[in-house]
């Protein structure tokens, strides 16, 4: 997570946005290793839906955050 903080950093990232990125990206790690996703979700969505050399990367975390943040039932089907 510290190289993963230094990178992000590197980009633009900073302050408080950088800190809510990092944990909510930890907490898709752990939502993963404790079954609160179905088994290697986290890790198929940025396997198999962004560009190999992680272009995308962004905008696919930024579109799973919004789902994150809509309650379950305000999702669309």
């Amino acid at each position: 997570m510290g190289r993963l903080h230094d990178k992000l950093k590197e980009i633009g990232y900073e302050g408080h946005a950088l800190e809510v990125y990092l944990v909510r990206l930890l907490f898709c790690l752990f939502a993963e290793d404790t079954s609160i996703f179905e088994r290697r979700q986290f890790q198929d969505l940025i396997e198999q839906s962004t560009a190999e050399e992680g272009r995308d990367l962004a905008q696919w975390l930024a579109n799973l955050f919004e789902v994150l943040d809509t309650p379950p039932e305000q999702r669309l089907k």
